[in-house]
């Protein structure tokens, strides 16, 4: 089986490129042929040249939007069935949005598979969007933890009895980065042994420089910069709290790794976060700025709190199972799309 992958191009650390290469990975043990290709939303020119010479059987799109326009408009949206990875952004933004709300809708007609890997969008999609509900399916999310070394509070001078939260995510104001430094500021009026530190690639230049600009004023506050996605396992073990702010998320990578190396989290309780983030199992879930200072307070205060929510669970979402379902899936796609049509 040959499958073409379409990514949106960004940085390889953002959480639709680190997916794709571990269903390349994955899939490629598994027997199959798999290639990424990343575009940018006119280049279905891009699609179609570069599927005349890979022959794909079965296209693959992350991202409904940023995918899933280039793809509509190539030749090959007739020739080849496709399925769709939703995002938190399709799903929560853009499907609501004048005109990308048209593509993504169009997108999601036309899949021969939706797949979620949020088990709490896959219990309200059915409800929100009974005429696609019936290609929904439902894939449990996996992890391939990369072993590179890093050393977070060496590397950046960060004392060694403070507590330290990381904030692993792209600087955009879906992130809500900014805003989350805002409710630190509270935070510190009541105590000063702790540092946030942030990292991840700027993807939207304007809030990043402001964002840069509000760091440099917060000696407890650290930007870190982009860290490959090998080190990211070391860097969020090193870290006390991972932190979540954003307004939506779809299958939030850092947050997994999180989970199964044992770090305990406090984020946002958006659906994108309840789905992996169990409130007083293994992370809290705020609702508000109140609640964000009481968690926050608390995980700074109780090194047994934070050793209570931080247990490992190492096979909680293993990348094979993910990549043997993945196979299931496309193989059941291809069978129908070759029965002729009655």
């Amino acid at each position: 089986m040959r499958v073409l992958i379409l990514t949106p191009r960004q940085p390889q650390e953002t959480g639709n490129g680190v997916t794709a290469r571990r269903h390349q990975l994955t899939l490629s043990n598994s027997g199959s042929l798999v290639d990424i290709l990343e575009v940018c939303l006119n280049e279905a020119a891009v699609i179609d040249k570069f599927a005349l010479s890979f022959q794909p059987d079965l296209f693959h799109l992350l991202h409904a939007y940023r995918s899933g326009r280039p793809f509509l408009d190539s030749s090959q949206v007739n020739k080849c069935p496709f399925v769709v990875t939703l995002t938190g952004t399709d799903i929560h933004e853009d499907i609501y949005h004048a005109e990308k709300g048209k593509t993504v809708r169009n997108v999601l007609s036309r899949a021969a598979a939706i797949i979620t890997q949020n088990r709490v969008t896959a219990a309200t999609f059915p409800q929100d969007f009974p005429n696609l509900s019936d290609r929904l399916h439902y894939i449990h999310p996996g992890i391939i933890l990369g072993k590179a070394p890093y050393e977070l509070r060496k590397n950046h001078h960060i004392p060694e009895d403070s507590t330290l939260f990381l904030h692993p995510a792209s600087i955009r104001p879906v992130k809500q980065n900014l805003e989350l430094l805002h409710l630190f500021d509270a935070l510190m009026k009541t105590r000063q042994d702790f540092v946030v530190a942030f990292c991840g690639p700027v993807l939207d230049p304007d809030y990043g420089a402001f964002f840069l600009q509000e760091i440099h004023k917060r000696p407890w506050a650290r930007y870190i910069g982009t860290l490959p996605t090998a080190n990211m396992p070391a860097t969020i073990a090193s870290a006390d709290i991972i932190l979540n702010h954003s307004l939506s998320e779809g299958m939030p990578n850092a947050l997994i790794e999180s989970v199964v190396i044992g770090r305990p989290i406090l984020a946002r309780n958006i659906p994108g976060n309840a789905a992996f983030v169990d409130h007083d199992q293994n992370g809290l879930l705020y609702q508000d700025a109140p609640s964000f200072l009481k968690y926050a307070n608390a995980l700074c205060s109780s090194r047994e709190l934070r050793q209570r929510l931080g247990q490992a669970r190492p096979t909680l979402y293993d990348a094979q199972e993910e990549a043997r379902q993945l196979t299931v899936l496309y193989q059941q796609v291809l069978e129908k799309s070759r029965k002729p049509a009655r």
